[in-house]
């Protein structure tokens, strides 16, 4: 897919069906192109728990874990991590953009410090039904949603169900989910990925995945976060998660999101590509805007933190 699309002005939202490549501006506040890479270092903001009400399927309620940065007056904007991720993939975004917006971080349920759900066999609508239970525990009436991969998955069902709480939202490297392939190929993938756990271990699974999460040419920093990030996993988490991966399927909410849409997808990304995953997305969600990221792959929240900020800056205050 060509990373050419229709003219439009410089700021505010694209026309319906616009796909600009980056670096075809500059980055918020004028200047030089923002560079290829940033600090991936930038400090975390400590981790915070809540507890969101008992519901039909959790009847004690879940405790979740998250990480906040920014002033409560600010527009809020809640950040829904991958499946091999925690909120601490977010460390840039934390940091970086909390001038202007309430940042939230969380660790999805079975992850990092985030109770998991008592069900073996979670729906993509219960963990935006959690995600919707951290927005009510925060006071948080709407918000920006950034769900990246599978978070993503999250992000759209929660703008095509729950489109009140929704400001606009932002999926990077997003995931269709298998409910759209054949259910033998579904289920081939999801127990895949629990018998490479099983077989390796998260620590095994970081040393052999890590690597293709990023473009060959990422710093020595980014691709040890990303061995972190993946070495952090649980097994009772991941399982669930990859269930939920094996059964969602994006391409049946893209159609009732009405909220501001932006995607974003690294060229070089091979877990969700271009052609396969983020370009049907953006044919299937009304008035979506398409961002292609040269040199980067799938971690683009860390392979290119400045490029993104200023995407999401942008599009996030830009004028409805």
């Amino acid at each position: 897919m060509s990373a050419a699309g229709p003219p439009r002005p410089p700021h505010g939202r694209p026309k319906a069906g616009g796909q600009v490549p980056s670096g075809s501006r500059p980055p918020v506040g004028g200047g030089a192109q923002a560079p290829l890479r940033g600090d991936p270092t930038s400090a975390l903001p400590p981790l915070r728990h809540a507890t969101l009400p008992p519901s039909a399927r959790e009847a004690a309620g879940l405790r979740l874990g998250y990480r906040e940065a920014g002033s409560p007056a600010h527009p809020a904007l809640v950040m829904l991590h991958g499946i091999g991720s925690n909120s601490s993939g977010y460390r840039n975004q934390l940091h970086d953009l909390s001038d202007r917006f309430r940042m939230v971080s969380w660790d999805a349920p079975g992850y990092g410090e985030s109770a998991g759900f008592a069900d073996e066999a979670p729906t993509v609508d219960d963990y935006a039904d959690a995600v919707l239970g951290l927005l009510d525990a925060l006071g948080i009436d709407r918000a920006h949603i950034v769900g990246s991969s599978l978070g993503a998955l999250f992000a759209a069902k929660l703008a095509a169900v729950h489109p009140h709480r929704v400001r606009s939202i932002a999926l990077s490297a997003p995931a269709t989910g298998f409910g759209c392939r054949a259910p033998e190929e579904a289920r081939a993938h999801v127990q895949g990925r629990i018998d490479d756990f099983d077989r390796l271990g998260a620590a095994g699974l970081a040393r052999e995945r890590a690597a293709k999460l990023v473009a060959a040419d990422a710093s020595p920093e980014v691709l040890a976060i990303a061995r972190d990030l993946v070495g952090s996993i649980n097994r009772a988490g991941y399982v669930r998660t990859a269930r939920v991966l094996g059964s969602a399927n994006i391409m049946l909410d893209a159609p009732l999101i009405k909220a501001p849409t932006l995607i974003m997808v690294g060229r070089l990304d091979r877990i969700t590509p271009l052609a396969e995953c983020a370009g049907p997305i953006h044919a299937a969600i009304p008035h979506s805007r398409l961002e292609v990221l040269d040199g980067v792959a799938h971690l683009l929240k860390l392979e290119a933190p400045q490029r993104v900020n200023s995407l999401l800056t942008e599009f996030f205050l830009a004028p409805a």
